[in-house]
């Protein structure tokens, strides 16, 4: 058997017992004593004299004994001193090549043991590296030397640049992916509570103590993680309980992160949203339905990842406070009260050995963090987190005292850092001790590209965004200001999303009975009932102001019948916008804003009984507007732009286009007349050239004359049209509307690129659905479907086909699906029976169903 053909069968094997549920720790340490074999398979090849010239050294995860099925083979060929390195050079290349030619992807470096000292200095990233070093094979006497050299460089602690570089690679990673555990797409690796957390605390830990290095320095075959935290555990550093915490986590990640190299075949650490479904079902996840099972997935791994990112956070601000420059040696105290003391910008307890007598006074602590915009110290923070494995502590009849109560509501009181002091309290699990309810929010997990993070940290994300407003200039910072007790606000905030957990339709009716048991329970005052006003209607006002038409005053006046008086209005105009805005970080526009804006200022001034003000426009322009419906369309346009139309018109030809970009979208306004399947068309051209139709909105005079605004990307990048693009599309438009290009013709020309193309993988939660809404005058046709390529040129090509008049539409992109809003009625402005709404609605779902099997063949 070649050596090949026995790493295969070898590797092979551990694929095996990973599928079997064996534990990430033992997987990992399989393929390490996997390639340590392997290597020194192929060291003994050499000839004896030249392979006792150097030792074989692991590095990186491989050095840590924490191989991934796909990782790279980190090694270092390791000479004594640069005389012996020459003359044995090209031994050392040739083990090199043997690697390479067995299919390994191998990190190689050729050092002396100077050049590894010298890498204190000089780079910090290898000297992290450096200090995971292992040996596998080759001279003991030259291991021997390294390893005295080594630690005799880390005995001297020479300085603290090290340890410096590394808290700020951290915070600098933290940074990054949010400072949170909870993304819809984590990098097990790199993400806050990934495995880099560890790797982290391993490189300090050995720069500063050489017991970290084991019994045996650089010579144990075991996990570089594990052994730092059996020392934690045997130092006291850390209980047995957070002991059997950490080895679960990282045990969990470890196997996690083998799933994710297997399925995608290369080394992936990011956990992909399109292959979560599939990693849960092989790690055995199992659920009513696929996606819960997925959910339980991502739940798990966020309370591991969560476990991790906290203890990092605990021992990187202790290694922090030791390599920060102190500008007075005297540590001022400020005696905040009985039980705590501000002492060099922290938080502690006046007398450490005090016991705490009840959750009201821990919750005293987070209220003065919020009040004077400090941390907890390390020791508090350690403090606090060890209270919440105390069952008694948080009691039933303890976390429902009038003190506790109390001091919770006075935290939502404070003039500001809310968000952050309920966040901390969320990180420690404080929150969820006080509040049951909330602890089964705690990582729920919506598997959904729309929901960007887990429910409990949109949730915090969306009261911060609140609070922010208090700096801001726009309307929701002025509404924001004026409330007179935010805290109904923010009470409303944190539990709009809490009956989730029990199921996503309906949460915000029975999140409704949540609220009534938590009120009751702690007698909190609402006199005008607004907390639960905003948890049960808190999804209404986006759906009015995206898929309504704002521009009818019936839509306002029916809107404002919801309103028992003009402060529910406020407090629902900002909620609505703080949930929205901590959905993803692309779902808030400047656009959005708008729309939300003009339907809260019209519904306040209807129910305050005021006329809602016509802007004054030139007499020029008054022709012109008075020929659409409704007042839409001066909410889309600025006067100038209104200005440009009236001037287009006159001179109109066939088609012209007018192109404005955004930071995030470009805007395309077509002007041209009326004509049979006029916006399928024009979303044909559209689709043809590769761009994604976010949103429009569709405005038609008495007259024929057609003025659509489409908010666009590129379909690639996602991002703003080139001006390539905007030259392409104006002259497609022209081209198709005027019968000298078709589109099909167009569609053939682009289809190789759809070609190369990733297949499309709907969720099974998207949904699918037409549901019409009467009127006076018209139908309201609201259509529910995967986001996906000429999705809205093929729908409104059916609804064309059918005889059916658009007056109006709104369709909107949510991430995940579409759900695209028509204002529709019959010939010459009739009615549509239900028959031929019947008729209607089966062909446009017949039609998604086709599209959606089209794209998944490709």
């Amino acid at each position: 058997m070649t050596p090949k053909e026995f790493f295969k069968q070898e590797y092979d094997a551990i694929f095996r017992f990973h599928r079997s549920g064996a534990e990430g720790i033992l997987v990992a340490a399989e393929l390490s004593e996997l390639v340590d074999t392997m290597l020194i398979k192929l060291w003994r090849e050499l000839p004896e004299e030249s392979r006792n010239a150097f030792a074989v050294v692991a590095l990186g995860g491989y050095g840590r004994y924490e191989m991934a099925p796909h990782s790279d083979v980190d090694v270092m060929v390791l000479f004594n001193d640069e005389e012996t390195k020459k003359a044995n050079s090209a031994a050392a290349q040739k083990f090199l090549h043997s690697l390479w030619n067995l299919g390994f992807d191998v990190g190689h470096s050729v050092r002396t043991i100077a050049d590894c000292l010298n890498l204190y200095q000089t780079d910090v990233d290898v000297w992290a590296s450096v200090l995971e070093s292992r040996y596998v094979c080759g001279s003991e006497e030259v291991m021997n030397c390294y390893t005295d050299a080594m630690l005799s460089t880390v005995r001297k602690k020479q300085d603290l640049k090290f340890i410096s570089s590394v808290v700020a690679g951290v915070d600098e990673r933290h940074y990054k992916y949010d400072h949170s555990v909870k993304l819809l797409e984590p990098n097990l690796k790199n993400s806050a509570g990934g495995l880099r957390d560890l790797h982290s605390l391993v490189w300090i830990f050995r720069s500063v103590d050489l017991k970290y290095f084991t019994l045996q320095p650089f010579r144990s075959n075991e996990s570089a993680c594990v052994s730092l935290i059996e020392q934690w555990y045997h130092d006291g550093v850390i209980t047995g309980e957070e002991f059997n915490e950490l080895i679960a986590a990282f045990n969990f990640i470890l196997r996690l992160r083998n799933e994710t190299h297997y399925t995608a075949g290369s080394p992936q650490d990011t956990l992909e949203f399109t292959k979560q479904l599939l990693i849960a079902q092989r790690l055995g996840f199992k659920g009513t339905t696929p996606v819960e099972s997925v959910e339980r997935c991502m739940r798990e791994y966020f309370l591991h990842a969560r476990i991790i990112y906290h203890f990092n956070r605990r021992m990187i601000n202790q290694f922090r406070k030791s390599v920060t420059v102190k500008f007075w040696s005297k540590l001022r105290e400020q005696v905040l009260d009985d039980l705590y003391v501000i002492r060099d910008g922290q938080l502690h307890v006046k007398n450490i050995s005090r016991q705490f007598a009840s959750p009201s006074e821990v919750l005293r602590g987070f209220y003065w963090c919020g009040f004077h915009s400090i941390e907890l110290s390390p020791t508090l923070l350690s403090l606090f987190e060890s209270l919440t494995r105390d069952q008694t502590f948080f009691s039933h009849e303890q976390v429902n005292s009038v003190h506790v109560a109390r001091q919770f509501i006075a935290i939502l009181q404070l003039p500001s850092r809310v968000g952050q002091t309920l966040h901390t309290m969320n990180d420690c699990g404080v929150l969820g001790k006080i509040l049951p309810e909330w602890g089964q929010l705690v990582a729920f997990f919506q598997h959904s590209m729309y929901h960007y993070y887990t429910t409990d940290a949109h949730t915090l994300i969306a009261l911060e965004h609140a609070e922010e407003l208090s700096g801001s200039k726009s309307v929701l910072g002025d509404v924001f200001r004026s409330l007179p007790q935010k805290e109904l606000l923010y009470l409303a905030i944190l539990f709009h999303d809490i009956a989730k957990p029990s199921g996503i339709d309906e949460h915000e009716i029975r999140g409704v009975d949540v609220w009534r048991q938590i009120q009751q329970r702690w007698n909190v005052r609402d006199e005008n009932d607004c907390v639960a006003f905003l948890i049960r209607n808190h999804l209404v006002m986006e759906q009015v102001a995206f898929r309504r038409n704002t521009g009818d005053r019936k839509t306002i006046e029916e809107f404002s019948r919801l309103f028992p008086s003009p402060e529910h209005l406020d407090l629902l105009f900002v909620l609505t916008y703080a949930d929205l805005s901590a959905v993803n970080k692309s779902v808030w526009s400047s656009w959005k804003e708008t729309l939300l804006q003009e339907l809260y200022l019209n519904t306040r001034r209807l129910l305050k009984q005021e006329e809602i003000p016509k802007p004054a426009y030139p007499e020029r322009l008054h022709h012109h507007l008075a020929a659409f419906e409704g007042t839409l369309y001066t909410t889309a346009f600025s006067v100038d732009e209104i200005d440009d139309h009236v001037r287009t018109i006159a001179r109109l030809d066939s088609v012209e286009t007018r192109f404005r970009h955004d930071a995030s979208h470009s805007i395309i306004t077509v002007i041209t007349r009326d004509a049979e399947f006029l916006l399928s068309t024009l979303c044909g051209v559209m689709s043809a050239n590769d761009v994604n139709i976010i949103d429009a909105n569709i405005f038609t005079r008495n007259d024929g004359i057609v003025i659509d605004q489409f908010r666009v990307v590129d379909g690639a990048t996602r991002s703003t049209l080139t001006l390539e693009q905007e030259k392409k599309l104006r002259n497609d438009f022209v081209e198709v509307l005027r019968n000298h290009e078709t589109l099909n013709h167009l569609f053939e020309r682009h289809h190789r690129r759809w070609k190369r193309r990733t297949k499309p993988l709907f969720h099974p939660n998207i949904r699918v659905d037409v549901v019409f809404y009467e009127t006076d005058k018209q139908t309201i046709m609201d259509v529910y479907g995967p986001d996906m390529t000429g999705f809205l040129y093929k729908i409104t090509q059916v609804i064309s086909k059918q005889g059916v008049k658009i007056s109006f539409a709104k369709l909107a992109t949510r991430g995940d699906g579409i759900v695209d809003t028509f204002y529709i009625s019959g010939h010459n402005g009739k009615k549509i029976s239900n028959r031929e709404l019947t008729l209607l609605r089966e062909k446009i779902l017949h039609t998604i169903s086709q599209l959606m099997t089209v794209q998944m063949e490709g």
